[in-house]
């Protein structure tokens, strides 16, 4: 009943409005569910960016979902863009601030997504946050090192988290690689027997 009454209420102007940035929320939606089989050049996706970026104060729901299809397109350009936005609204968000340097990290962009890192560590840090959140950020940073190139400064990052969180599966997989792809094939052994298997 409450749904009916707020429709009665909206005049044409907004409700069309409203219909407009729920198609829209339809689409991004639907292009995050599709994964790996949506078009990087779809259309509709280049038209809800565009529109996005262009409102003064786009909402953070639509950014987020806009997000997510970009990450899922590899539209790694535009992915920072939105994360900026992201990051830069929400400065006290960790999970903005990983966003926006995990999509540095995809775009390329290593020196900028390791100042992020530092950003988001240090508020990490100052806000006491759970030490979960200080892991993700950790990780990332030792991705973002090893996607940079920097594998031996990648493996000494690794090595630090995992010291410090010896439960990370997921992060001691990652370091027995990156010791492989230095030749470190005794420690990297090492690492993987220290993995559970299920």
């Amino acid at each position: 009943m409450a749904a009916i009454f707020t429709a009665l209420i909206l005049t044409p102007v907004s409700y069309g409005l409203f219909k407009a940035v729920f198609k829209d929320d339809i689409v991004l939606m639907s292009a995050v569910a599709e994964g790996s089989q949506l078009s990087p050049d779809r259309p509709g996706l280049d038209a809800i960016y565009a529109e996005t970026m262009s409102m003064e104060d786009p909402d953070r729901r639509r950014l987020m979902l806009l997000k997510e299809a970009l990450e899922e397109a590899d539209r790694y350009p535009e992915l920072v863009q939105v994360t900026r936005i992201l990051a830069t609204r929400y400065v006290k968000d960790p999970d903005m601030g990983m966003a926006y340097m995990n999509a540095l990290s995809l775009n390329g962009q290593y020196m900028d997504a390791e100042i992020e890192a530092e950003r988001v560590l240090s508020m990490v840090d100052a806000s006491r946050a759970s030490s979960n959140k200080r892991k993700e950020v950790l990780l990332l940073a030792a991705r973002n090192s090893v996607n940079s190139g920097r594998l031996a400064q990648g493996a000494d990052r690794f090595h630090k988290l995992l010291n410090t969180y010896p439960d990370t599966v997921e992060g001691r997989v990652e370091y027995a690689g990156v010791l492989a792809r230095l030749g470190r094939y005794d420690e990297a052994l090492q690492q993987l027997g220290m993995v559970e298997l299920d």
